[in-house]
């Protein structure tokens, strides 16, 4: 159990210990206020602290609380006011608060159900929202939010950031011989080969059909080269039991920088995209390293998608 945990762990306790404090002191409170009243039946007054040490607690305030409220009734009806019914009046007490307990406690259950399926459903849409749902890598609109964080940190600290553009050499033959269903275990198996060479602090997201881009948050260009080699040579021993014999590579363009002002994100990847551009013009398999162009216009988006689409026949 990690140092956060423990301390999540003592103030979960802590917590349920505080409420049974503030039950049992509002029982007592209410015991004195019935005295006071001098309330000829207080089982009804003394009912309200059961339904809240319930509500509040769950089915262990509610007993401790009931318990009290029972031991207090027998002392008021059969000692205190000797009532002949006393007993009767007693046993009726047991009778509501069991049924109080019983019931409530249902509803605080079912509550805690349904907020525990809310927040997973909330979950469930969260990721849909910003994961690829085949690769479960990051999709484009959550990339450029956690993007535009990691910059803006690089910038103000000023600690140098990279991006790598990867893209799958010959996919579209791949799909074409093998069929799109095995097209999307290579992808599968590509993006769990990225998220296994990269930091927690590092971003894989699926920037479109067969790419993918990665950003390294605090890495220089001999850094970002490194993982773009440890990549190159993981994805070249990726083996498939449906074809044992089937190989596939990937060209990497390497982009690197430290942030400032006027230039933004999208000039980092329009680099990383001409440098990989590049390494496919150069025979694929291959890393290329591009470097930002000082006089370049950041007004201008990150490569078209026409002009992926043309690459791919290259």
């Amino acid at each position: 159990m990690t140092g956060l945990e423990c301390r999540d762990a003592k103030c979960s306790k802590r917590r349920r210990w505080t409420k049974w404090l503030l039950c049992v002191f509002l029982m007592l409170g209410f015991m004195l206020l019935a005295d006071f009243l001098r309330i000829p039946d207080p089982a009804i007054l003394l009912m309200i602290p059961v339904v809240y040490s319930v509500y509040s607690g769950g089915y262990i305030n509610g007993l401790l609380t009931g318990s009290l409220v029972i031991l207090y009734n027998a002392y008021f009806f059969l000692f205190r006011m000797d009532d002949p019914a006393g007993m009767y009046k007693v046993l009726n007490s047991v009778l509501a608060i069991a049924t109080v307990i019983f019931l409530i406690g249902r509803l605080k259950l079912r509550e805690e159900k349904n907020v525990i399926e809310f927040k997973r459903r909330g979950d469930a849409l969260v990721r849909m929202a910003t994961t690829d749902k085949l690769t479960s890598a990051s999709n484009r609109h959550a990339f450029f939010e956690l993007a535009d964080t990691i910059y803006q940190n690089s910038r103000q600290f000023g600690t140098p950031i990279s991006l790598l553009f990867i893209d799958i050499d010959h996919f579209k033959q791949i799909n074409d011989r093998y069929g799109h269903g095995f097209g999307d275990v290579v992808l599968k198996r590509l993006s769990e080969t990225l998220r296994g060479c990269l930091r927690t602090s590092d971003v894989n997201c699926r920037y479109g059909g067969e790419e993918f881009v990665l950003l390294l948050a605090n890495a220089d260009g001999d850094m970002a080269q490194r993982v773009a080699q440890r990549i190159m040579d993981q994805v070249r021993a990726i083996r498939f039991a449906e074809y044992p014999d089937f190989r596939f590579t990937v060209s990497i363009g390497v982009s690197s920088m430290v942030p400032a002002d006027p230039p933004g994100i999208d000039r980092l990847i329009r680099n990383a995209d001409k440098a990989m551009y590049c390494a496919k013009q150069s025979g694929r398999d291959r890393i290329a390293v591009g470097q930002p162009e000082q006089g370049e216009d950041t007004s201008k988006p990150a490569a078209g998608d026409a002009d992926r689409r043309i690459r791919k026949d290259i």
